[in-house]
């Protein structure tokens, strides 16, 4: 059966209509696809840039220490300058201003920084044992680590540093008493007081936090 000209036009504006319809469809669910997959971005973005900032999660102390357990972390917090010296060892001047996240410190800027810490953690052990009511000293430690210093000093330098203060400090620490670790400091930043246990504690996390750090940069982790 022929069909009218009229009939065919008919049709096609029939089957037009329902491509039509079909793409209108198909553009909604795109529309929806990624409106959906854009707010699973959103959501995890939070937590993927934690992630990248605390690789090891934030400084979360135990609610106590055995006898055994300081002394064990002592010979942890002994072993961290060996550890820097052996992720960064043969590091080039492109690897050195490798950054673990965008905007992040470099690793030539994070081994300094390490240094410049510790020193702090030592003095607050110091002032601790032989001061009443300390006030844990600190410092600017963001505006230090941007000064010209502290981007362009050879790690090399901190990091025979970070040796030296570790020595001195772990040869403090183990002759510390039982009765001297219950002794602490106001932490002005984290606004509470930290026994020395506790003190302990943050700096071996402190080290190990910035070594992920490095190996994130490098690609390691």
């Amino acid at each position: 059966m022929n069909l009218t000209c009229l009939e065919k036009h008919t049709q096609n504006c029939t089957n037009k209509s329902r491509l039509y319809d079909s793409t209108i469809l198909s553009v909604r669910r795109c529309d929806v696809l990624i409106y959906k997959t854009m707010r699973c971005i959103v959501s995890t973005l939070p937590s993927i840039m934690e992630k990248l900032q605390y690789p090891i999660g934030k400084w979360n102390p135990p609610t106590s220490f055995s006898w055994e357990e300081i002394q064990a972390n002592i010979e942890i917090l002994k072993s961290i300058p060996a550890a820097y010296k052996a992720l960064t060892a043969d590091l080039s001047a492109e690897d050195l201003q490798k950054q673990y996240r965008v905007g992040s410190w470099t690793i030539q800027q994070i081994v300094n920084h390490v240094a410049d810490t510790h020193i702090l953690h030592y003095i607050r052990f110091k002032h601790s044992l032989t001061e009443a009511d300390v006030q844990g000293v600190i410092g600017n430690i963001d505006a230090w680590a941007n000064l010209t210093e502290a981007q362009t000093a050879p790690i090399e330098y901190s990091l025979t540093l970070l040796e030296g203060i570790h020595q001195r400090w772990g040869h403090l620490l183990s002759n510390m008493s039982p009765e001297d670790f219950e002794k602490g400091y106001y932490h002005p930043m984290r606004k509470v007081y930290v026994n020395l246990s506790d003190g302990l504690h943050m700096g071996i996390w402190h080290g190990q936090h910035h070594l992920s750090h490095i190996k994130l940069a490098l690609g390691l982790s």
